[in-house]
């Protein structure tokens, strides 16, 4: 009887252990997935915020260039109403 006592808390010890060590490797693989997800969306975000901020100065160069070709239109408009001052 004490022989098939002590192969079964052998058995059951052995089968805690594999759990417990399956367990941590979940910890382990949870916690590592949870970083590399934590990551990804800090990529994702520093991306994002790159974006945002080429799109405004491509909103500012934008403007610049209307401004710039509006004002070359009215410079040409003013030459052709009063002449070229130049000559």
């Amino acid at each position: 009887m004490c022989q098939i006592l002590n192969a079964l808390l052998y058995q059951i010890y052995t089968l805690h252990d594999t759990w417990l060590a399956q367990h941590d490797n979940d910890a382990v693989l949870w916690t590592s997935a949870r970083a590399r997800e934590q990551e990804l969306i800090n990529k994702v975000t520093a991306l994002s915020e790159e974006q945002k901020q080429q799109n405004r100065e491509l909103q500012r160069k934008e403007k610049a260039l209307a401004e710039a070709a509006a004002l070359l239109v009215l410079t040409k408009k003013a030459q052709a109403i009063w002449g070229d001052k130049e000559k």
